[in-house]
């Protein structure tokens, strides 16, 4: 097997507690400032907390869907103010007003999420006639049109999810709960294009929202062909009819995890083969333990980021009390979980351009190392496969004369040198960028495994024809026999 150049990077990691950093001991304000793409996160009463200092971009979870606004099992007579906001039935959503006030407040672009849907719809929705259906849709575009304007005839909102969903979860049928829309003949059903009811929504979107980015979102893009096919085959309808102007891909887990860093990457290439901006959504990556979320943010996320169709990335969430309960990246003290200091240094490596060694390594080196092969991969903080170190140098540490660095930071044992049962070295290492280095970083090695320890044959005392050697086991024979004779006595 060829090893790449980041082949080994799960092999011996090990991420110590040490490594929780205090999320105020980040470098103030949004990972993205100044940045041309954004990097967000959802607005609700849990994910508050130390948004700014990470975040740039806000999209209500769950404050804008139709069905949480409406939550009722009749249709209401009217909107009422109170639905949109924190103080009324919406309150455990956090609220439309204030989600959109806190970006406003901020400077953040703001992404309404979602207008149309196959889930969280009205109850009441899926026992009208078609006709009635269509008028409570129009009456729900007009009541939010109306709600958001900007006083200049446009809208508050940067960007509008026109549709959620719509391969995987159409509305067209009502789920278990009644919340499923049961909608999508109203709007026009299939027809001639496969998606005239779609087109039909995008109408309503235009009209209803001018000047706004109008989007459509989607799971399980990168993971399916088939989704992908459909996305697809919707996306060129929309832009032949001149009415999609953004593409949202979601990024859940459970549709990154298992797929490949080369198929995550060709499905988003076939997507921004369309030719318009693509947004990354809704992404989170849980597991079950730090180890599994760090080295999935530092394989998946950078994929995204450097992408260039890809023009902003939101999470969904930072903060515990998630959807997906273990995708959290701050723990209820504000510590950073260890993808979130990657994720803080990775945003500063590719803003400077100077590289950076990943905070609190320790690696454990086998008892039986020997010279020349690697045990273990020391990180920048980069991505898994698109880091442009190209040099990597020992500068100091108690095992600067023990262990050897490559250029691609594997670790491997120096000519000459052995291990012994429970020993512990640092390493203080640089990388390189042609001429820019990074700071130096302490990595920590510890010697791992139970045996004989048998010191590497180099290590051994060389005379000038080798009969030292000779001499030097006779003297360890003659010491061992006298020591089996006096136990003996």
């Amino acid at each position: 097997m060829n090893f790449s150049k980041r082949s080994l990077t799960s092999l011996m990691l090990v991420l110590p507690l040490s490594l929780s950093v205090q999320a105020q001991e980040a470098e103030p304000g949004p990972l993205a400032a100044g940045r041309d793409k954004f990097l967000g996160s959802v607005y609700s009463p849990s994910q508050l907390d130390y948004f700014t200092d990470y975040f740039n971009q806000v999209v209500s979870e769950n404050a804008g869907k139709w069905g949480v606004v409406t939550n009722q099992e009749t249709q209401p007579a009217a909107y009422e103010d109170a639905w949109f906001t924190a103080d009324g039935d919406n309150s455990w959503a956090g609220g439309i007003d204030e989600s959109l006030e806190f970006a406003e407040q901020n400077g953040f672009p703001y992404r309404f999420h979602v207008m149309l849907w196959g889930n969280q719809q009205p109850q009441w929705m899926a026992d009208l006639d078609a006709a009635a259906q269509l008028a409570a849709i129009d009456e729900w575009f007009t009541v939010v049109s109306d709600r958001y304007q900007d006083g200049e005839g446009g809208s508050r909102f940067d960007f509008i999810e026109v549709l959620n969903e719509p391969v995987n979860d159409p509305p067209d049928q009502p789920d278990d709960n009644g919340q499923g829309g049961n909608y999508k003949e109203a709007l026009g059903g299939d027809g001639a294009t496969g998606w005239d009811w779609a087109v039909e929504a995008f109408e309503l979107g235009r009209t209803y929202f001018p000047g706004s980015t109008l989007m459509v979102n989607e799971y399980n893009v990168l993971s399916s062909d088939d989704v992908l096919t459909g996305y697809l085959e919707l996306i060129d309808v929309l832009v032949e009819n001149d009415l999609l102007d953004a593409v949202g891909i979601q990024a859940h887990a459970f549709s990154t995890q298992n797929t490949s860093s080369e198929d995550i990457r060709d499905h988003l290439n076939q997507v921004a083969e369309r030719g318009l901006p693509v947004y990354i959504t809704e992404m989170d990556i849980d597991g079950p333990d730090d180890q599994v979320q760090l080295e999935e943010y530092r394989r998946v996320f950078p994929i995204f980021w450097e992408h260039e169709s890809v023009q902003g990335v939101t999470l969904w969430g930072h903060n515990p009390g998630l959807w997906r309960e273990d995708a959290f990246l701050l723990n209820e003290d504000g510590s950073e979980r260890p993808a979130m200091a990657w994720l803080r240094c990775y945003m500063d490596s590719v803003r400077t351009g100077v590289p950076s060694i990943f905070a609190g390594q320790a690696l454990e080196a086998p008892l039986d190392s020997v010279p020349g092969t690697a045990f273990g991969q020391v990180w920048d903080c980069y991505g898994e496969d698109s880091s442009p170190v190209d040099s990597w140098r020992i500068t100091g540490g108690t095992g600067e004369n023990v262990f050897v660095v490559s250029d691609s930071g594997e670790l491997s044992l120096a000519d000459g040198q052995s291990l012994m049962p429970e020993e512990n070295f640092t390493l203080e290492l640089v990388a390189a960028v042609g001429d820019e280095e990074s700071e130096p970083q302490q990595v920590n090695i510890e010697v791992v495994g139970e045996g004989t320890h048998t010191p590497a044959p180099s290590a051994l005392p060389k005379g000038n024809s080798g009969s030292t050697g000779v001499w030097w086991l006779g003297l360890l024979l003659l010491l061992a026999s006298a020591r089996w004779g006096s136990a003996r006595r």
